[in-house]
């Protein structure tokens, strides 16, 4: 797949040019909604035997120990049932990033991409092969890439809420906010960072700027930590390893949970999954989030 040089931005959203990146930007208010913090805020999917049954488990995604409460809650009396239950949501816990128990959430699927032909488009609406806008660092060119494949990807529902940080920079008189999981990487001018040590007294972003189409450093304002109703879970991959979400330069990756990890050796070692050496799942099977469990046990290995 071979994107269009950036000189097709102008129109890449209907003709609508400096004018509609604008537009876009400044109406970007009101595309999450914002729940109260909850003790459960997912569904795990956890299928184990129970008395020859498939069961579906809801819990909080991000929490083991509330899906082991939930395995209490659901078969009370029952003590053969509790026992495999717990022992199958250890066993799916211990096989995710770092074996903590807990799920690096990427982006929400409201979250929105400027991709070619279309404009800033949510990632729930985006496709492998459409071009998305990117950068491969704070000082070169913007520019088309294609979406390979989706490292992560959950629809949304409204059973379901997850927690991010709501990163607030400003954007020409107005404000435009990013949503992010805590582990997902940044640039910044630290580098890239895990958005939960971004500091508004110290750090900056770099964002897409509507006048002239460059990334430009923008302190950020707030950080804030919030659960979003019906978000669900979304993070392309694309050849460079970098997207443009909400107008700010992000990496695609979050380092596998309990592991500290730099954004150029995940690029590394997600070589195969970008060259299409290993196919990624769909985006309707979820993405590649299994294939983290594998890099993390690679890391290990030299660690």
């Amino acid at each position: 797949m071979t994107c269009d040089p950036l000189s097709h931005l102008n129109g890449a959203a209907g003709h609508q040019g400096h004018v509609g990146l604008m537009t876009a930007f400044t109406s970007a208010g009101g595309t999450h909604r914002v729940g109260p913090v909850s003790t459960a805020f997912g569904i795990k999917r956890i299928y184990f035997a129970a008395n020859n049954k498939d069961w579906k488990l809801d819990c909080n995604s991000g929490d083991q120990q509330d899906c082991i409460s939930e395995c209490q809650r659901e078969f009370k009396g029952d003590a053969l049932a509790t026992h495999e239950c717990v022992a199958s949501v250890q066993r799916a816990y211990s096989m995710m990033p770092g074996g903590g128990g807990q799920i690096p959430t990427c982006f929400p699927v409201t979250s929105r991409a400027f991709v070619q032909g279309k404009g800033w488009t949510r990632l729930s609406d985006i496709d492998v092969g459409d071009c998305l806008l990117t950068s491969t660092s704070s000082s070169c060119e913007p520019h088309f890439e294609p979406v390979v494949g989706w490292l992560h990807y959950e629809a949304p529902s409204a059973k379901r809420r997850h927690r991010f940080l709501r990163l607030t920079t400003p954007c020409l008189g107005d404000v435009a906010d990013l949503y992010l999981s805590p582990e997902h990487l940044v640039l910044t001018n630290r580098g890239y960072v895990p958005a939960n040590q971004v500091s508004c007294n110290d750090t900056a972003v770099f964002k897409l700027s509507a006048l002239d189409h460059q990334l430009r450093r923008h302190r950020v304002q707030s950080v804030q930590t919030v659960e979003l109703v019906d978000s669900g879970l979304a993070c392309p991959l694309l050849p460079s390893g970098n997207v443009i979400i909400e107008g700010v330069l992000c990496s695609c990756y979050s380092p596998p949970r309990g592991m500290s990890m730099s954004h150029a050796t995940i690029h590394a070692l997600v070589a195969p999954l970008r060259s299409g050496i290993i196919p990624l799942p769909p985006k309707a099977k979820g993405g590649a989030f299994v294939y983290y469990e594998s890099l993390a046990s690679v890391v290990r290995l030299f660690t």
